[in-house]
């Protein structure tokens, strides 16, 4: 993949990619207010801001030459060269969760460091879309605020994210082969629909520490959530270094005629830490009884008599990444 400068021809691809009504206040919250977009609307916004020489659209493309993604950098202030803001950012919805994304993202940060003169780069995402906000998480950016924005199709939360160019920035690696990727939403699938994986920690005397765990997803919040004992290994470990890694893996199937397995796997990087509010503990419990059985009986009584000895653990994602592989 390499960035070039926007053309005018790529206002209609970008116009395809926006679908739906709700994908358009995604991609340009209040810019444009109007569903569907024209090519010539995009055209007309871009012209006067790219003569101020303080607005830069680029494109995405991959090694065929095709258009596979587009985003804007600006400054934000006419007075401030120190600060510049990407936007407008988005992916062929066709090639989605492969990575696409977060790969523009590295070029265009590489962008700001050779062409300009940012030490700090900041964009807005919607509370809603979590996708995204891994992909920004995953090449660097953290939240520094949040705040409302209101538009004629409704008021959305938005979370502002931002990079320092001159500290140390976190980038998680791309995956090598691109083609056994799956999308965020079939990893997505697999922790909602399998019961376990494998959390692996910082142990003693530098030896890794794995441990298989029953988790529960939570669509709600983008996070993992686990229960254990309060005292232990794990706990001792967690207390040392919160960052870990989480991997599960589906039963597999065979295609006919094949003796080889193919797997989907979910490998997640983040953060954990010791869920201290009774009420929050409760619904984990809860629920991850729940992803177990169908026993209310069950689920009661586990309520009563397990929940006062029982620790929660909430898994913060930073990066998450899946892939299909076949055994032979």
């Amino acid at each position: 993949m390499e960035l070039r400068e926007f053309r005018t021809e790529d206002a209609a691809r970008i116009c395809k990619w926006l679908r739906t009504e709700d994908e358009l206040y995604r991609w340009s919250a209040d810019r444009f207010n109007k569903y569907p977009l024209s090519a010539n609307d995009i055209v007309e916004n871009y012209g006067p801001q790219i003569e101020s020489g303080r607005f830069f659209p680029l494109t995405a493309i991959d090694e065929k030459g095709t258009e596979v993604g587009h985003f804007i950098i600006r400054y934000p202030r006419e007075d401030d060269d120190s600060s510049v803001r990407f936007g407008f950012v988005i992916v062929d919805p066709e090639i989605r969760g492969r990575g696409y994304g977060s790969q523009m993202l590295r070029l265009g940060i590489q962008y700001v460091k050779d062409h300009l003169d940012a030490t700090r780069i900041d964009l807005g995402v919607f509370e809603e879309n979590a996708a995204a906000r891994r992909c920004y998480e995953a090449v660097g950016f953290r939240e520094y605020g949040r705040r409302k924005c209101e538009m004629p199709i409704g008021t959305w939360n938005c979370i502002d994210m931002e990079i320092n160019l001159e500290e140390e920035i976190i980038m998680f690696r791309d995956m090598r082969r691109i083609k056994q990727k799956i999308t965020q939403e079939e990893c997505i699938r697999i922790l909602k629909e399998q019961p376990r994986g494998v959390l692996s920690m910082f142990g003693e005397d530098g030896y890794p520490y794995g441990i298989p765990l029953d988790h529960w997803y939570s669509e709600e919040d983008d996070k993992v959530y686990f229960h254990c004992a309060k005292e232990g290994h794990k706990i001792d470990a967690l207390k040392v270094c919160d960052k870990v890694s989480y991997c599960v893996m589906d039963e597999g199937f065979r295609r006919e005629g094949e003796w080889a397995l193919n797997i989907r796997s979910v490998v997640i990087f983040g953060r954990i830490r010791i869920v201290e509010e009774d009420e929050k503990k409760r619904e984990i419990c809860t629920s991850l009884i729940r992803k177990m059985h169908d026993d209310e009986e069950y689920l009661q009584r586990e309520m009563t008599n397990a929940f006062p000895r029982v620790c929660c653990l909430e898994l913060t994602i930073d990066h998450m990444t899946g892939k299909m592989v076949n055994e032979s």
